[in-house]
């Protein structure tokens, strides 16, 4: 990839191909990365793009049990999307989240995660091994430079128990349910099928089971039966917080359709 360096007055002149969208990443000691989406009407000094960058913010994780006592070799994840970072774009890009900033609580349940990005929406995770405890219900924005202390209670998670609805009010038959991170949107498509983490299938009579659901927000809905990539047929979802001592949940689904979901 082209590189250039800025000058004096912090202006930075690079080539980049007009045939493709592309971005551009500003790297300055002591500051996280700013990016910035390349467009046209920017050629010129006068009319520079300007690329924010931030000190790095630093969050403390303390993780306790549903008794208060500290939980030492977990992992604590932060993660975000790429496009959160990206100055300069509105809307969704579609891009994958980035890599996550992850560490080890130590035995006094104490995990430090430094060189954070500022003003981004990350999301806190915590998990043993593979399995997932807890998954913060509203994403976190840190300040420039901020050193912010977060207190988290783990339990070993919530079983749901749910029951599936059809169109007609009968019950659902051979029904398969998708159980997502909540993102607010209030309806799942075939365009979620990369945020699902757990799939179920109904015992025939619209009755369903997830066992060990993390605490956090979730959304549930039947997974949708249109083509890959298409969102005619997204449904409703029933949006669910388990809470960290939470060991039983229900929950009610019903097959509504959505004609249109809202831009992904």
């Amino acid at each position: 990839e082209p590189a250039a360096t800025s000058d004096a007055g912090g202006v930075v002149r690079f080539l980049s191909a007009s045939s493709r969208a592309s971005y551009a990443r500003a790297e300055y000691p002591g500051y996280t990365s700013g990016y910035v989406w390349i467009r046209s009407g920017h050629e010129e000094p006068s009319a520079a793009w300007t690329v924010l960058l931030f000190r790095p913010a630093t969050l403390e994780v303390l993780v306790r049990d549903t008794l208060g006592a500290p939980r030492p070799g977990l992992t604590a994840r932060l993660t975000s999307r790429t496009d959160e970072r990206v100055q300069g774009v509105a809307g969704n890009l579609g891009w994958a989240s980035e890599h996550p900033r992850k560490g080890l609580t130590d035995p006094a349940g104490r995990c430090v995660l430094a060189g954070l990005p500022a003003r981004v929406a990350v999301t806190l995770e915590i998990l043993d091994g593979f399995q997932l405890l807890r998954r913060e219900e509203h994403p976190l924005r840190l300040e420039p430079g901020e050193q912010r202390v977060l207190a988290c209670t783990v339990g070993s998670g919530c079983t749901v128990r749910g029951f599936a609805l059809a169109a007609d009010g009968r019950p659902a038959s051979n029904v398969v349910v998708w159980l997502a991170p909540d993102d607010g949107s209030g309806s799942m498509d075939s365009a979620c099928a990369r945020e699902v983490v757990a799939t179920t299938h109904g015992d025939g009579r619209g009755r369903f089971t997830f066992e060990r659901v993390a605490a956090g927000a979730w959304r549930l809905a039947p997974a949708p039966r249109g083509q890959k990539g298409s969102d005619a047929s997204a449904h409703v979802a029933c949006r669910l917080v388990i809470e960290p001592d939470q060991i039983e949940a229900e929950v009610w689904l019903e097959s509504e359709v959505v004609e249109r979901s809202a831009p992904r």
